[in-house]
């Protein structure tokens, strides 16, 4: 993945604590796709939800699934930031935003 399809962003998980890094652009597009959208949702279905795209993940690097191993990773990290968002333990905002 090239600079060119990272945004700076930060994670803030606390409320002096925030961590500044360049997200892939896919990971911000899913977060942004699926934001809110498992709200209503307790923990079991997001832990089903993260032991699905590992699954995929696997199947991946064996090459035996239909996206790459770099779509499958932007799918678990998007769900496993707005799970951290849905309890309270971070927010997410684009620098330009600060």
């Amino acid at each position: 993945m090239t600079a060119k399809a990272c945004v700076k962003t930060t994670i803030m998980t606390g409320p002096t604590y925030g961590l500044v890094a360049s997200i892939p652009v896919r990971v911000l597009e899913l977060l942004n796709e699926h934001a809110g959208q498992w709200d209503d949702k307790d923990d079991l279905y997001w832990q089903a939800r993260l032991t699905e795209e590992m699954g995929e993940f696997a199947s991946a690097v064996l090459g035996r699934h239909e996206h790459s191993q770099d779509y499958e990773l932007a799918q678990i990290a998007s769900i496993a930031i707005n799970l951290l968002v849905k309890h309270g333990a971070a927010t997410v905002k684009m620098v330009e935003d600060l």
